[in-house]
């Protein structure tokens, strides 16, 4: 179901350069005008009723990545941390339907439901610890871990396998890596706050805003890639009908960066 082409977002079209924020507008209101009239999407199970939950939770994530990587702000940083996100739920979200067994689309289903009560019963462990007032939350998540473990329900795959399975490692590597420096806060993000570095002691002015537009615009393609590529492997469920527009769209603002790098 999913197959990364990474030629078919630089392939030549009737478009010229597209600014990347030009092109997020486009593909956004593209989305948002053309939702299925109610009832609304008609899926076969449950694993496709999560793909449409995520249809609108990567949306907004992608609307967060355009106001963080736009004017004014073109904040690089927090784009990648968001794009990072945006990939993780694209992953999931398809890897669940990316079968067209129902007994393996119920499997993966499960093993999603696994690592949610799993990870929903770390946090009540610890709230609890600190003196929340959970209920009996850790118990109730533990019987229901218990009670699937016992039907052999395993824990699914991590995401670097996932994005192996779906052919998506070139998305893994170029944006899961990378955003995994900000998002984790190495000392490279860290020395990345002052205004300029030295050899002294005192290694520089404190940058409280540090816009970057060409940075912010490479991080923005990115994440259109990603968003493109999900709506192409969700097509046959959410019948968006979108994807070669939004190709069209995306190669645009592919050219639009090569061209920014060619002339910078």
């Amino acid at each position: 179901m999913c197959s990364f082409r990474a030629t078919r977002y630089v392939r030549v079209v009737n478009e010229s350069a597209l600014p990347p924020g030009d092109a997020a507008d486009a593909i956004l209101a593209l989305v948002a005008g053309s939702l299925p009239p109610m009832p609304g999407v008609v899926v076969s199970d449950h694993s496709e009723s999560l793909l449409v939950a995520t249809y609108g939770r990567i949306y907004r994530c992608l609307t967060s990545i355009r106001d963080l990587a736009g004017s004014p702000r073109y904040e690089a940083d927090d784009a990648r941390v968001l794009t990072r996100a945006l990939l993780s739920a694209t992953l999931r979200s398809l890897w669940l339907v990316a079968s067209d067994d129902p007994v393996e689309r119920e499997r993966r289903q499960r093993s999603a439901a696994l690592a949610y009560f799993i990870e929903q019963r770390k946090i009540a462990v610890e709230e609890r610890a600190a003196g929340v007032d959970v209920g009996d939350a850790p118990e109730r998540l533990q019987r229901n871990i218990d009670a699937m473990q016992a039907a052999g329900v395993t824990e699914p795959l991590n995401e670097h396998d996932i994005a192996v399975k779906l052919n998506m490692k070139p998305f893994y590597t170029r944006v899961y890596r990378v955003g995994s420096d900000t998002t984790h806060y190495s000392i490279g993000a860290a020395l990345d706050g002052f205004g300029e570095l030295t050899s002294e002691l005192g290694i520089g002015p404190v940058s409280l805003e540090r816009p970057n537009q060409n940075e912010a615009d490479h991080v923005l393609v990115t994440a259109l890639i990603v968003y493109g590529q999900f709506l192409q492997s969700c097509e046959p469920v959410i019948k968006h009908g979108l994807t070669e527009r939004v190709t069209e769209l995306v190669a645009g603002a592919v050219r639009f960066v090569t061209a920014q790098g060619s002339t910078g």
